[in-house]
């Protein structure tokens, strides 16, 4: 093994009972440079746990072994992953055990790896590595991502400020609501803001919250407002408010003395600043205007086109409306594609345009549908990097090209495949839990250049249309995978069925040895002795007796394993009771077992799915035969119990204890080395599905006794 790399750094938990391997693994990891803690149980490594209650494990990856002496390697990992920290640890499960299944179950509850025992040292070390490395990779990404959003935050909040300052021309009312909307939104303990007076040039205070906050010490607003820069000590920031290079006065925040001021904030409040220096401005032109009545004309121009921006508005949200209404009536692709292009092609006033959708994992852009109803265009791929519409899928932002041949971003592949000239594009992405999932495109809009109105409707209506592909993928999505999982029940189903029947293998193989041993011996000797023709036709029609004896017999087994109809029907439960018997009649013969019928013979037909029906019988048989290894009594009796059939089976056998039963129909719970722990499993779930049920009643030592109720109707 190579000389490692140091990595001290990083500490592996190690939790198996073998106290010999837990040593050599800890031998293997120091060599590496690890950190390294042992539990030989589950419990002891859980308590361990739970004492770092608030703050992360110092640990960075578990090696957990799944059978320990307490608890099972799925036990052990379901409650780790209780802990509010349990995503800084990867898990790699190390096991002796082999089988698929295990895989599949921890591999499904989230386990991160899967290492089979014995494995080779640089092997373990190699996936310990990657984990170790993909788990820190993850949190990084993830803490970038935290420091993304509180920025996304702090902008979106002073957009609003921004926003609610703008809506008021009042210099009072609007600098009230700033600091307030600071304070509340920026987590300081304080807001004034000072406007420069022009008549004295000194910074007077124009707003405070609270209200009775002191001014700021040492002067360090006025050192903003001279020195037209952020003055920031440990618990205040002082910010020039600027405008076209004159300083209009300064923004002044107090913090918490125990608190840090995030630099998120610092970038957050300088873009609100120049939103400040540009709504004080305006503030100070409409005072002018009060004063002067000069511009009466221009303000009845402007709530006359605000009127009519605020008309055209309210129709564009009615089309919106009625677009999301019509669009989230299906959940079929193809429905939903068809009715956002009828909307893009009433609202828009364009020569043509598409819905294009990102094939990601191919890197490639499918034109589903378009609104000039091309055949040509339709479901054509392309590079995704391709064009405009390709740069708004990377990008995720919007796109307005009035003069495209001229664009070096427009790419005219299209154009040359329609024999089409596109003059102008407007192009928005197609946005689901920021997740870019395509693009509309619009083009060569008949009535002059696209504008931002139209971009803004654009976006609008391309909101619920990406929601709507969304909701019909995740549909599609789901259809598919609840037919597969139906698939993969009857699959389960026949595998143990098939199971069920290479346990009475060795017995039908001897329960068709006989009858073809009796058809060679008759065949012999009338083929190789001189018999007169009454001793020939004796043997030959115990020949054929033993073929029709040996057809039945197959055609029993191949009744019983063949893939089940999923049909119902009408079936006698006693005929199938004994259909069940005679499959194991030889197995039977060859122990000391009793079987013991009781029929009740006022039990009806009923309507079952036969083969599922003699799984469940023949599951529960064999069961009880392996609680009775040297003999015993197995006894099956059925009787009607007001509207259910019930058929109890009550075997001599070595009994179960309490917990064994709470634990009898769980997946993979088995106490025989070489069983699946499927077969009572898959009967509980073929019994629920005919809306029966299974109860179980058994004592240590006194046998056990499963009843199947099935509804009589």
């Amino acid at each position: 093994m190579t000389q490692p790399t140091s990595n001290k750094q990083n500490t592996v938990i190690i939790v198996d009972d073998q106290h010999e391997l837990a040593t050599m693994l800890t031998t293997i990891f120091e060599y590496a440079n690890y950190n390294t803690k042992f539990f030989l149980n589950g419990r002891q490594f859980l308590d361990w746990l739970h004492s770092f209650n608030n703050t992360p494990p110092l640990a960075d990856l578990i090696l957990l072994d799944l059978n320990l002496p307490d608890m099972t390697g799925a036990e052990i990992y379901q409650e780790f992953r209780q802990h509010p920290f349990s995503d800084h640890l990867s898990v790699i499960i190390f096991s002796g055990n082999e089988k698929i299944e295990k895989r599949v179950e921890l591999m499904n509850l989230g386990a991160d790896d899967y290492l089979v025992k014995p494995c080779a040292p640089e092997e373990l070390l190699a996936r310990v590595a990657l984990h170790i490395k993909l788990k820190q990779t993850r949190l990084a990404q993830k803490k970038a991502e935290d420091t993304v959003a509180l920025q996304t935050q702090s902008f979106r909040a002073i957009n609003e400020i921004g926003r609610q300052a703008a809506q008021h021309l009042d210099l009072d009312k609007m600098m009230n609501l700033v600091t307030t909307n600071i304070v509340n939104s920026f987590n300081c303990s304080g807001c004034q803001v000072f406007l420069v007076n022009t008549d004295s040039d000194e910074l007077n205070l124009i707003a405070s919250m609270p209200p009775d906050m002191p001014p700021p010490a040492n002067q360090l607003h006025q050192q903003a407002w001279e020195q037209q820069e952020f003055i920031i000590t440990e618990s205040t920031v002082s910010l020039p408010i600027i405008r076209e290079q004159v300083c209009l006065g300064t923004l002044f925040l107090t913090y918490p003395q125990d608190s840090t001021i995030p630099p998120h904030h610092l970038q957050a409040l300088q873009i609100l600043t120049n939103q400040l220096g540009n709504t004080v401005t305006n503030a100070f032109l409409f005072h002018d205007i009060q004063q002067r009545n000069q511009q009466l004309e221009q303000v009845l121009a402007d709530n006359t086109r605000l009127f009519r921006a605020e008309k055209e508005q309210r129709q564009q949200i009615e089309k919106i409306h009625f677009l999301a209404q019509n669009i989230n009536t299906t959940l079929d692709t193809d429905e939903v594609l068809a009715t956002a292009t009828d909307s893009l092609r009433a609202v828009f006033n364009v020569d043509a345009g598409s819905i294009v959708l990102h094939d990601k994992p191919n890197q490639q852009l499918i034109f589903a549908s378009s609104l000039a109803q091309s055949p040509t265009l339709q479901r054509v791929r392309i590079p995704d990097k391709t064009g405009v519409v390709g740069q708004v899928i990377r990008q995720g932002t919007p796109l307005i090209v009035n003069n495209a041949p001229q664009d070096k971003r427009f790419s005219p592949a299209i154009d040359t495949f329609l024999s089409y000239r596109t003059k102008s594009i407007l192009c928005v992405p197609l946005i689901v839990h920021d997740q870019i999932i395509g693009a509309i495109e619009l083009v060569n809009k008949v009535d002059g250049p696209f504008n931002e109105n139209d971009l803004r409707l654009l976006r609008a209506m391309a909101g619920p249309v990406a929601t709507a592909l969304e909701n019909a993928r995740l549909y599609q999505s789901q259809s598919t995978l609840i037919q597969q999982l139906k698939i993969s029940q009857e699959q389960l189903i026949q595998s143990e069925k098939l199971s069920a029947t290479g346990r009475l293998a060795a017995s039908l193989a001897h329960e068709i040895n006989n009858p073809l041993q009796a058809i060679h011996s008759c065949l012999q000797l009338t083929l190789q002795f001189n018999l007169d023709a009454d001793s020939q036709k004796q043997y030959l029609q115990m020949a054929v007796e033993e073929v029709d004896r040996l057809a039945e017999l197959v055609n029993r087994i191949l009744e019983f394993s063949r893939p089940s109809t999923s049909e119902p029907k009408q079936t006698n439960i006693h005929h199938l009771i004994q259909q069940v018997l005679d499959l194991t009649h030889k197995y039977v013969s060859y122990h000391k077992w009793h079987i013991k019928q009781i029929f009740a013979s006022d039990i009806p037909i009923i309507k079952v799915i036969p083969d599922q029906i003699a799984q469940v019988f023949l599951s529960i048989i064999l069961n009880a035969f392996d609680a009775m290894p040297d003999s015993g009594k197995l006894t099956i009796q059925t009787k009607l119990n007001q509207d259910q059939i019930e058929i109890s089976f009550q075997d001599t056998g070595v009994g179960m204890s309490t917990k064994m039963q709470e634990n009898i129909f769980d997946p993979f719970y088995t106490t025989k080395k070489t069983a699946s722990g499927l077969g009572l499993t898959i009967s509980y779930n073929i019994i629920k599905q005919h809306g029966g049920t299974i109860l179980v009643q058994s004592s240590i030592g006194q046998g056990s006794t499963f009843t199947v109720c099935l509804p009589k109707i």
